[in-house]
């Protein structure tokens, strides 16, 4: 059950991936569309106000370690961790992809045929947070810039 909800919040935060600087030095390059747009991994999820970060570590880290990236033409990918089944250990899973789009402040993922939307707040140019709904309970997602 613990796992459906990490693989879900992984689906979920599909659209919330983030493509970060590439590393040529093209000065030429289109700039950013949006404050989206780069790397970004799940740093802190609160449920009832209070983190729950540490127990999911605990639990169930893998997930936490996946990397979620939108780029400037609003596609995005999910670069999934899995724990691997034999060993307990976390490994590359499946690679999601899909697109974004962002009206106002709430932001719209698409993937598979679904699409997801959810209030983004920045925190400032590194980190954001956004709502999701897991199995009926309300989180809180922070994602710092990688």
């Amino acid at each position: 059950m613990k796992q459906f909800k990490f693989v879900f919040l992984t689906l979920f935060l599909l659209g919330l991936a983030l493509n970060s600087c590439k590393s040529d030095d093209d000065t030429s390059q289109t700039p950013n569309v949006d404050l989206i747009v780069g790397t970004w991994k799940i740093t802190d999820v609160w449920v009832g106000g209070e983190s729950v970060y540490a127990l999911i570590l605990l639990s169930n880290p893998c997930p936490l370690q996946s990397k979620f990236i939108f780029d400037n033409d609003f596609s995005v990918m999910v670069e999934t961790v899995v724990e691997d089944e034999t060993t307990g250990s976390c490994i590359p899973g499946e690679v999601q992809q899909g697109s974004w789009s962002k009206e106002g402040t709430t932001y719209y993922f698409h993937a598979e045929g679904e699409t997801a939307s959810s209030e983004v707040e920045f925190l400032d140019d590194n980190n954001f947070t956004f709502i999701a709904e897991i199995e009926g309970e309300t989180a809180k997602v922070k994602l710092t810039r990688q």
